[in-house]
């Protein structure tokens, strides 16, 4: 899983991205191949309504495609979402969040990484620890250290057009495809938010903000590590087999802040996204379904009432979804340019070389 030479690359970055010009706004194009827009309009008419949420709240000037379905998914499932990903260097991504800094969360989060190759985090369930829950210090600047998966859609945001249309063009074809959100046609769904949620149905509009919401980036290669690894597997694999995604380089746990490093584990200790070093905790991160808490680290931990935002692990019944604070940071660390900026509240005191496909499914 080597990168191409980080040199020529990154000198090219800084160049193009210096120039990068203001945002103007977050368009969607949303494929239909079973044709919902017939069959089920008031589906389809939700997901565009999602879409405009995130539209509203993200000026970043980039359209998304998204492909959509509403079909049977299979028992409690609420919906099944995969996102297109690129390989990139680790400076590649400190080069677009540097020259992206346009709120005082992106100057304190890029303040917090390493200008470096790489960065070190604590790791654990791999083959350079036997597979124990252990936690281990991983500095060796090897691939997980120095490569990550950021969403396409995450990229056309961290990333220049300018510089994408050279060193990645495929991303920017129209007919490429970010991320496909398909839900359950078996639910029952409420798919008009503007007079609250009904009794016994599920935000629709709500569930399908939160889908995006991975797509935009929300994502963590956490849940990859614990999955691929004992006892699911046999074997332990080795750790350049987990790139991370960019907000895992936000990720922190008391113990990792107290060494001074990220926390990239699947365990039960908790998780908390912070962009001054693991010093504060913003929100916390679930941490698992295997080795964890039983939730995708994609996500914020549950909280049943309050929740820490819409990228919550679960919908209920007669529950509206609604994006936080919370929400709005994490993305707008990563690459995307929220207006208006968050809760005053919260101001604390390579080479692009593949693509691949990701699926995760959110439950009731």
């Amino acid at each position: 899983m080597r990168g191409f030479a980080s040199f020529l690359p990154v000198v090219a970055a800084l160049t193009v991205i210096s120039a990068f010009p203001a945002q103007a706004g977050l368009t969607f194009t949303f494929t239909d191949p079973t044709d919902i827009q017939t069959t089920a309009p008031q589906a389809y008419a939700g997901f565009v309504k999602a879409g405009q949420v995130w539209s509203n709240l993200l000026t970043d000037n980039v359209n998304i495609n998204l492909q959509i379905g509403f079909q049977p998914l299979g028992p409690n499932i609420i919906a099944e979402t995969g996102s297109s990903y690129v390989l990139m260097d680790y400076l590649l991504l400190y080069l677009g969040l540097a020259f992206d800094q346009r709120s005082p969360f992106d100057v304190q989060a890029v303040n917090s990484l390493p200008f470096d190759v790489g960065v070190p985090a604590l790791m654990n369930l791999t083959a350079e620890n036997g597979g124990s829950l252990t936690p281990y210090l991983d500095d060796d600047l090897s691939d997980n250290n120095t490569l990550l998966y950021a969403t396409s859609a995450n990229t056309k945001a961290l990333l220049p057009r300018d510089f994408l249309e050279q060193v990645l063009p495929d991303i920017l074809d129209p007919t490429h495809v970010d991320a496909y959100i398909a839900f359950s046609s078996e639910l029952p769904f409420d798919f008009d938010p503007s007079d609250g949620i009904d009794p016994g149905t599920l935000d629709f509009v709500g569930s399908a903000v939160h889908e995006i919401g991975h797509a935009l980036g929300f994502d963590s290669g956490v849940d990859i590590l614990d999955y691929y690894s004992p006892p699911n597997f046999a074997d332990a694999f080795s750790e350049d087999e987990f790139p991370m995604s960019p907000i895992d380089f936000f990720r922190y746990s008391k113990e990792s802040a107290e060494m001074g490093v990220l926390d990239w584990t699947a365990d039960t200790r908790d998780k908390y996204f912070s962009i001054d070093g693991g010093v504060t905790a913003i929100a916390p991160f679930a941490t698992g379904t295997d080795h964890g808490d039983g939730d995708q680290a994609s996500h914020w931990k549950y909280r049943r009432r309050n929740k820490f935002g819409i990228m919550d692990p679960y919908g209920h019944l007669g529950e509206a979804g609604k994006v936080s604070d919370n929400d709005l940071i994490a993305l707008d660390v990563i690459g995307w340019d929220a207006v208006p900026e968050p809760s005053a509240f919260y101001l604390l005191g390579g080479g692009l070389v593949s693509l691949a496909w990701l699926r995760r499914r959110r439950a009731l």
